[in-house]
């Protein structure tokens, strides 16, 4: 992963670059628990793996902070469910209802 800050005429932008072998490791190192069944347990179940860079960009992306994303669980849950994002996901036991 490389970050690159970028100025402007509307001001800074903080880019992330993942190389291709960067983004396949992750989705394959998830495709493993997935097989072993590396899901956690009933009271904490591992539902995604999801690699700091991706957590991240989302931040970015949604202008939020990073704690904003840890303490409102909204953000964990649009990222469970969105399909793009399915290659991460370690589990698929349901996911609470979004309320936003």
């Amino acid at each position: 992963m490389r970050r690159e800050l970028i100025h402007d005429d509307g001001g800074f932008r903080d880019l992330i670059h993942v190389s291709a072998e960067e983004i396949d490791g992750a989705l394959e190192a998830c495709k493993m628990q997935r097989e072993i069944g590396a899901t956690g347990d009933k009271e904490m179940p591992k539902l995604a793996s999801y690699p700091t860079w991706l957590v991240e960009q989302y931040c970015i992306v949604n202008g939020i902070t990073f704690a904003e994303w840890m303490q409102n669980p909204v953000h964990v849950q649009r990222m469970l469910r969105d399909p793009q994002l399915s290659g991460f996901r370690v589990d698929e036991r349901k996911v609470g209802r979004v309320v936003e």
